[in-house]
């Protein structure tokens, strides 16, 4: 038996199981944010699977744009829910779609490009803070 198949006997498996609760909430009705988290776990659930598949950039940020989406969904939900706090859905898009369309725009070793890369990383830390 090889070393890899001993770490991760089955491959993706994680990816098909953040998929079927995913699937189930799109699938019933659920509040608008909701099927937002639900549409992005799929959607970081596939990219995961392009990318552990391939390891190419491409796919790494297949992986990583809806992880982006993801944090800032989750961080307006639990804001507007919790806090009260109303109308943060504009400035958190502008916010996600400034980084991806950066991200996506450049080219990958630019410096412009990892300016981009590091904003998002900031934007993970401040939204999980």
């Amino acid at each position: 038996m090889s070393t890899d198949a001993a770490i991760d006997p089955f491959p993706g498996m994680a990816e098909v199981m953040i998929l079927l609760p995913a699937a189930f909430l799109l699938t019933h009705s659920a509040a608008n944010d909701v099927a937002a988290i639900a549409f992005l776990e799929m959607s970081i659930a596939v990219g995961s699977i392009c990318f552990h598949a391939s390891l190419r950039y491409s796919m790494q940020l297949l992986d990583e744009l809806p992880m982006l989406w993801y944090v800032l969904v989750c961080t307006v939900s639990f804001l507007r829910r919790l806090r009260g706090w109303r109308s943060l859905e504009l400035p958190a898009a502008a916010v996600a779609l400034t980084l991806t369309t950066g991200i996506l725009l450049t080219e990958q070793h630019s410096t412009v490009h990892e300016v981009f890369r590091g904003l998002m990383s900031c934007t993970f830390s401040v939204c999980l803070v």
